[in-house]
C-alpha cells in the first residue's frame, strides 16, 4: 500500500494519474515530485494499483502550509473507494492518525465523506478555507497570447526568482503560513519575483510541489501597476519552458482581483470547489465552519 520507495510502482501510478488529468492534478504533482525525490517527507499510498478495480492515493506530507502534523492530500474515483481507503489506513497505519491532521485541497465532493471518515475515529474539526481550483492549459499558442496581453514592466523595475533569505518576509503577507514550508518551495521550485528600482521585491508567485503557482502578493503601495499580471504571465512562461502542460490555480470566489486575471487567461478550465480542513484528536462531534481565506 506504501509505495513511496517503490519506483516501478510510482511510475505505474503516474501514468495511470496522467490519464486522469485535470481531476487528479494535485496528487500527479506530489506522486511525480516523490518519483524525481524533489519533496523529501512525503508517503504516497495507493490502494488497487495493478488491480481492475477504482483507484484511490492518499499523499501525506509532514511540510504543512497551513496545519501543524502531516498534511493530507487525496484523490479517488470515486466516494465509495476513498472510504475504503481511509477505514484500511485506519487499519493498517494508525500511526499516521496524529492528534492534528490537516486535509488540504480537499475536493467538494469528498468533503461529507473525509469528515464522516474522522468524526467516526474521534476527530473534531473545521473549514479553515475554500476555494475555487482552475486547470491551466499550458501550450505555445497559450503563452504566447498571454505575452500579447500583458503590458511591459514599468520602467525602472526587474525581473528575477525569489531567494530563501526572503523565505520570513514572503511568509509575513499570509495568515497561517509556515515558514519552513515557503523555504522548501523556494529552495526547490520555479518563482517569479518583481524588483522595484530600489532591488526590493514588491510581487511574486511561487510553485507548490502540488503544480499550483501561488503565494502570489503585491505589496499594497505596489498595487494598480499590472504587477500581478505581469508575475503571473512570467511564471506561466518559466513553467511551458520547463515542461509544464497543466498547473492548478485556486483562490477564493471573493477575490475579485485574481479572478479578473484568471480570466484573461485563454485554455483555463473551472473545476470544484477545493477546502482545507484542520481535525484534531478528540469525542466531540465535527461541526462545519466555514472561513472563507
Amino acid at each position: 500500500m506504501d509505495i513511496s520507495n517503490d519506483t516501478e510502482a510510482l511510475d505505474l501510478l503516474l501514468s495511470i494519474l496522467e490519464d486522469k488529468l485535470p481531476d487528479s492534478l494535485i496528487v500527479y504533482y506530489l506522486v511525480r515530485c516523490v518519483r524525481q525525490k524533489k519533496w523529501d517527507g512525503t508517503q504516497i499510498f495507493v490502494d488497487d494499483l495493478k488491480g481492475q478495480g477504482e483507484l484511490a492515493v492518499l499523499c501525506i506530507s509532514e511540510y504543512g502550509f497551513f496545519y501543524p502534523g502531516r498534511n493530507w492530500y487525496v484523490y479517488s474515483d470515486n466516494d465509495r473507494q476513498l472510504n475504503v481507503m481511509l477505514h484500511k489506513m485506519g487499519e493498517l497505519h494508525p500511526d499516521l492518525f496524529h492528534e492534528s491532521v490537516g486535509f488540504v485541497y480537499l475536493d467538494d465532493q469528498f468533503y461529507n465523506t473525509v469528515v464522516q471518515y474522522m468524526n467516526h475515529t474521534g476527530y473534531t474539526g473545521k473549514i479553515a478555507g475554500t476555494g475555487r481550483q482552475f486547470v491551466q492549459h499550458l501550450d505555445k499558442a497559450t503563452v504566447d497570447t498571454m505575452k500579447q496581453q500583458t503590458p511591459s514592466l514599468p520602467i525602472g523595475y526587474s525581473m528575477a526568482t525569489l531567494t530563501p533569505e526572503l523565505s520570513n518576509f514572503v511568509a509575513s503577507k499570509f495568515t497561517r503560513i509556515n515558514v519552513r514550508y515557503i523555504r522548501k518551495v523556494i529552495e526547490g521550485f520555479p518563482s517569479v519575483a518583481v524588483y522595484s528600482p530600489n532591488h526590493e521585491p514588491v510581487a511574486w508567485t511561487a510553485l507548490q510541489p502540488h503544480g499550483e503557482p501561488s503565494f502570489g502578493y503585491t505589496l499594497p503601495d505596489y498595487r494598480n501597476k499590472k504587477l500581478a499580471q505581469i508575475r503571473s504571465t512570467e511564471m506561466m512562461s518559466r513553467l511551458y519552458d520547463e515542461g509544464y502542460r497543466k498547473v492548478g490555480l485556486v483562490t477564493t470566489e471573493e477575490n475579485t482581483a485574481m479572478l479578473k486575471v484568471f480570466e484573461k487567461y485563454p485554455g483555463l478550465t473551472r473545476l470544484n470547489l477545493v477546502h482545507f480542513c484542520h481535525f484534531r484528536k478528540t469525542s466531540k462531534t465535527f461541526k462545519r465552519m466555514c472561513i472563507i481565506c
